[in-house]
């Protein structure tokens, strides 16, 4: 039986000194429909793509969690709660948050997509053990799905780029630290996104490409970067990229919807996407029921309703692919990335064990101890000092 708490979004700070360029403060950072992952010099972390605003003057009671993050807007005042503690004030009853604010295409243009990309900046350049960011010029890497990549790129580069001014206090400061950043539009660069797990693995932790990486440029594969909101595919013959889908209807938002209609279907009780984050940390689901004066409360695990539904979306996907790429008989390499594929992965590498001649290879192959949700955003960071060490190069 699965743990449900694999499934839930996860809050990771982890300080650590990671290659840089001097007089370059290199920030990649990757804004999904689940998390926020960011690389930078001095740091690695991810938090929940969710933010709540509290208003202006909140009453806050208590000590500050390690991972709460509060943001307090430069211009308005106003404070938010991001990422799991804003998570946590979700019940199922709410039903605040649209889901184009959540999953919306629509998203770059929201105050919470503003609050998301900022508070990812600042994590990146908050002082910490392992660096001091001392006012160095911001270089970023980001990137879409691969089929949003013309159609969005320049509204995302409008939603990083520009001057920001806020304050952010996490569970790790005793006061707000107050920020002003800018961010030049010409700093700012987006790629596909399954690109960042090929040169993930085609990289080291100096951004030096390594031997092995010339028998995946030079031979058949697909990357298949299953996330939350979506599946994308990303194929490459010979050195050429032939074809890049992106699919709405496969990923972990369709694992935990499908779930959640389970649920409903055996309890009556409905749940909400934001509220099916908390659900998955306790694994139960609470069924009240009330009859006259009478009260009643029941905790019911729903385990095996997300095992049902995680391998009815995963075969789909795994369908999706066979039918798109014949088989996979031609192929020599499907490299898994995203954190949905980590859930897959012996769903997946079963259904193709009996294809000879055909290896699957996980995103963080380079890595291994590194969460397979940064695969995307590690191999941003490395393309980037890799640009950057051209360049310092050619200025000599």
């Amino acid at each position: 039986m699965v743990n449900t708490i694999d499934y839930r979004t996860r809050s990771i700070m982890n300080e650590k000194q990671n290659v840089s360029v001097d007089g370059y403060w290199p920030i990649a950072i990757d804004v999904g429909y689940s998390a926020v992952k960011c690389f930078s010099p001095n740091m690695i972390c991810a938090f929940p793509s969710y933010a709540k605003n509290l208003g202006k003057n909140p009453k806050l009671y208590g000590e500050q969690d390690l991972h709460e993050i509060l943001y307090r807007d430069g211009e308005t005042g106003e404070i938010w709660r991001v990422g799991r503690s804003a998570q946590l004030m979700v019940d199922d009853r709410d039903t605040s948050d649209s889901q184009m604010e959540l999953y919306g295409r629509e998203r770059y243009f929201s105050p919470m997509f503003k609050v998301l990309i900022r508070t990812g900046l600042a994590l990146s350049i908050l002082n910490n053990s392992a660096g001091n960011y001392n006012a160095k010029q911001i270089m970023v890497q980001t990137g879409l799905p691969p089929a949003y990549l013309e159609d969005d790129k320049e509204f995302l580069i409008d939603a990083i780029a520009g001057h920001h001014k806020f304050a952010i206090k996490t569970g790790r400061q005793r006061s707000y630290i107050n920020l002003e950043l800018d961010i030049l539009a010409k700093n700012v660069d987006v790629m596909s996104q399954p690109e960042g797990t090929l040169m993930s693995i085609a990289m080291d932790d100096n951004a030096m490409t390594i031997p092995a990486a010339k028998k995946y440029f030079q031979s058949r594969i697909i990357l298949c970067d299953v996330g939350h909101g979506t599946l994308d595919l990303f194929d490459i013959v010979n050195r050429t990229s032939h074809s890049k889908e992106t699919f709405n209807e496969f990923g972990m938002r369709e694992v935990l919807n499908l779930t959640s209609q389970k649920i409903k279907e055996r309890t009556g009780v409905t749940i909400r996407s934001a509220a099916m984050q908390n659900a998955l940390e306790t694994g139960t689901i609470i069924v009240k029921k009330r009859n006259g004066m009478k009260l009643s409360s029941k905790a019911e695990a729903f385990d095996d309703l997300l095992e049902e539904a995680s391998a009815h979306i995963c075969q789909a996907a795994v369908e999706k692919i066979m039918n798109m790429y014949a088989g996979l008989f031609n192929y020599d390499y499907l490299i898994l990335t995203g954190g949905t594929s980590a859930a897959w992965e012996n769903y997946i590498k079963e259904y193709f064990q009996d294809v000879e001649g055909l290896t699957v290879v996980m995103g963080n192959e380079n890595c291994p101890d590194l969460d397979m949700i940064f695969c995307n955003v590690r191999g941003y960071y490395m393309y980037l000092i890799n640009t950057l060490k051209r360049l310092e190069k050619k200025a000599r």
